[in-house]
């Protein structure tokens, strides 16, 4: 009798971890508003802010899902913010290009904030597979309109 009350009470116990698990893991993809000292950026559904203990990007977020057959090592759609020294161009500018990387087509969404006062340029590139535009195109207009310095 006291193992069936330990086995109901494992049960429970790892029903309610599950749970709390999958209801964090769905609020990791939540769209939610990163902020830091120089710039906020607004990061749209689907996408999560992966934790690294150290990161060579000031901001980055990928999709949650990957692409298929020749591109599966890539994200379907991913961004990152990097901040440079000195001032890349003197006005806000915003402009689209294409690369190939691994025999994939990726299509790359840039926009440059310069900051006068820092002598910085702060450069948000969003890196899109074109299969996936139409999946991601609000995101993606969502993020370019909302990157601004503080």
């Amino acid at each position: 009798m006291e193992i069936l009350i330990i086995g109901v009470i494992l049960v429970a116990l790892m029903a309610y971890a599950s749970t709390k698990i999958k209801n964090a893991a769905k609020l990791a993809y939540e769209q939610e508003t990163f902020t830091n000292e120089h710039f906020t950026i607004i990061k749209p559904e689907q996408f999560i802010i992966p934790v690294k203990a150290a990161s060579e990007f000031d901001f980055e977020c990928y999709s949650k899902d990957f692409a298929e057959d020749e591109a599966e090592k890539f994200n379907q759609c991913w961004a990152v913010v990097r901040v440079r020294d000195g001032i890349i161009k003197e006005e806000t500018e915003t402009f689209e290009s294409d690369k190939i990387e691994d025999g994939v087509t990726i299509k790359t969404f840039c926009k440059v904030l310069p900051d006068n006062h820092l002598n910085k340029s702060f450069e948000l590139e969003i890196f899109l597979l074109p299969e996936y535009q139409e999946k991601y195109s609000e995101g993606i207009d969502l993020m370019l309109k909302s990157f601004a310095l503080q």
